[in-house]
């Protein structure tokens, strides 16, 4: 039984003004000023228990075992103070400036208050007179923006934060910090917006962010006491391409055709880290590393992975070859792949080192190896491998260590619109594609460990192509000592559960009638019908490819879009909306 109560209470307040003047007919101008406070309270109490001794009594009270009290109180306060200026000159040159000066309690102590600017310039060049009469642009536009902005850091990144547990025992887990300041990016950008040959509408914009004082959950100093303290600890640099065209496809008096394409691409890299390069979440964060890449283990598919004295003894009819998965797998001297059931060997098993002809599966890594006097027997000297079982890549000590696997983001996407009118008939289409994200299937990840995916299933398979239930699952000696290697490996992110998660999805669909006025029912009657994430095109094993991670599973990054996981959580709905209105 769980209860709780929930109390939270908001004061906003904002004044503006704005102030208009033309100068003549060559120069209008504005300025607007603004001010804005708020006050956020939030009191959370509750608390959860189980065994209840009678049934149906609603009362903590009736929970004898695994009681948890809860209590949460947060106080935020936040003011702004900003002004802006808008001239237009002649109709064609542009500007828009402000200055903003930011106050948060989230911020420390004494890092209260921070300035913002932002400015931009558009110049219309169609319009210059000594433009007039171009063949090829009926309009034409230059734009440029310069800005900067602030992310908070949250509310609990200033305190420190404990553990209580059995018995009153208390874990430091991360330490406060009063002196964070807020993350600040510089934004630059430029675009060119075209209409060409009376027809095709064009925009292109690079922009390029700058984040600097970058928060970052970072290790903390051992002898704080502590396991990690956010901190402004990076700089990210990051790169953004976006083009549209509008094609008008056919145009006519009862048919009106649109169709509209948008790709873009986002490239982000930490260009500074002022602490040592460290993992959170398996994303990697260093130097160099472009933000959101998650690394984990690598499963060999090639016999180039293996190290050099191994890869000769790879390949088809050697003692290392390439089962029908596309995985790099021990069998042995005069066995393929295919010989698991009928040769009996899914159950035999081969040692690291080779001492005095003496196999020996307790030597551990090529230097222990050497040290025995011995000749290393398996690729990086692991201790144990067994037959027909997955190898992943390791280092000289036999351990497994972490490879790039990918990046949450795509390398690309494409939005791809139609909007076709006839007479009365409204219809409109939007395809979504992305190309080169990945996901981390952590849903079918834990259910190889359950013995709970189709993965399992042989239905189909022959008797040469046929896995054993520990082909899926633990990991091989020395991380689980009770396995032989597999899938699940230890449940971190692998070349199997870090899946392609590209996919091109039907987004929206809609289509609309305009009844006018029904008889005598009063009104411009019009009807719509909206179909959303219709159908999804994918190779992505699990619920959905268009999914995210909550900010529990995203670690640090606190985002979905850097850290896609699906766990534990339903998919995007498919959602049908039926519209009927009037304009009266």
């Amino acid at each position: 039984m769980t209860a709780s109560e929930n109390n939270d209470l908001s004061y906003n307040l904002m004044l503006s003004t704005s102030l208009n003047h033309d100068f003549g007919t060559w120069l209008t101008s504005r300025l607007d000023f603004r001010y804005v406070y708020e006050d956020q309270e939030s009191n959370n109490v509750g608390g959860d228990g189980r065994t209840l001794t009678l049934a149906g009594l609603a009362d903590l009270d009736n929970a004898t075992t695994s009681l948890n009290p809860d209590y949460a109180r947060t106080s935020q306060r936040s003011n702004a103070f900003s002004g802006a200026a808008v001239l237009g000159l002649k109709d064609r040159y542009f500007f828009d400036g402000s200055v903003r000066r930011d106050g948060s309690s989230l911020f420390g102590e004494d890092q209260r208050y921070h300035n913002y600017y932002r400015a931009s310039f558009a110049w219309l060049l169609s319009d210059e007179p000594w433009f007039r009469g171009s063949r090829i642009f009926d309009q034409l536009k230059f734009r440029a923006a310069v800005g900067t902005a602030g992310a908070r850091p949250s509310f609990n990144a200033q305190y420190e934060a404990l553990t209580i547990g059995t018995g009153g025992s208390i874990t430091a887990n991360t330490l406060g910090n009063k002196d964070l300041r807020p993350e600040n990016t510089l934004e630059t950008e430029y675009g060119v917006d075209a209409e060409l040959f009376h027809k095709y509408g064009l925009n292109i914009t690079y922009a390029r962010d700058i984040t600097t004082d970058q928060l970052l959950l970072v290790p903390a100093s051992v002898s704080s006491g502590f396991s990690n303290q956010w901190r402004n600890a990076g700089t990210m640099d990051g790169r953004t391409w976006e083009v549209s065209l509008n094609v008008p496809v056919v145009s006519r008096k009862s048919l009106i055709w649109t169709s509209r394409l948008n790709w873009d691409q986002n490239r982000a890299y930490i260009t500074r880290l002022d602490v040592p390069e460290y993992n959170n979440s398996n994303v990697k964060f260093a130097v160099g590393e472009r933000y959101g890449n998650v690394w984990g283990h690598q499963f060999v598919t090639s016999c180039s992975q293996l190290p050099g004295d191994f890869q000769s003894r790879c390949g088809d009819g050697k003692e290392w070859q390439r089962n029908d998965e596309g995985f790099v797998v021990w069998v042995g001297q005069g066995n393929s792949s295919k010989d698991g059931l009928t040769k009996n060997l899914w159950q035999s098993m081969t040692g690291g080192c080779v001492v005095s002809g003496v196999v020996r599966g307790d030597i551990q890594g090529i230097k222990n190896c050497a040290a025995a006097g011995g000749t290393v027997n398996t690729p990086w000297g692991q201790r144990q491998v067994h037959w027909g079982m997955l190898t992943a890549v390791r280092d000289s000590n036999g351990s497994e260590i972490n490879q790039l696997l990918g990046n949450a983001m795509p390398l690309w996407k494409i939005g791809w619109s139609h909007n076709v009118q006839y007479k009365r008939l409204n219809g409109y289409v939007l395809l979504d594609k992305t190309f080169g994200n990945k996901i981390y299937n952590t849903d079918r990840h834990w259910s190889w460990g359950d013995f709970m995916t189709n993965d399992i299933q042989q239905n189909g398979k022959s008797v040469e192509t046929a896995k054993p239930i520990g082909y899926f699952w633990r990991s091989a000696a020395p991380e689980a000592p009770t396995g032989v290697g597999g899938y699940y490996d230890q449940l971190g992110p692998n070349t199997i559960s870090y899946e392609d998660g590209s996919f091109t999805k039907l987004r929206e669909l809609s289509i609309s009638y305009n009844l006018g006025v029904i008889r005598r029912v009063p009104g411009n009657w019009s009807i719509t019908a909206v179909g959303r994430n219709l159908y999804t095109w994918t190779k992505y094993t699990g619920w959905d490819p268009d999914a995210g991670a909550s900010t529990a599973n995203a670690g640090q990054l606190q985002s979905g879009g850097l850290v896609a996981q699906q766990s534990s959580s339903y998919p995007q709905m498919r959602n049908f909306t039926l519209t009927l209105s009037s304009k009266f």
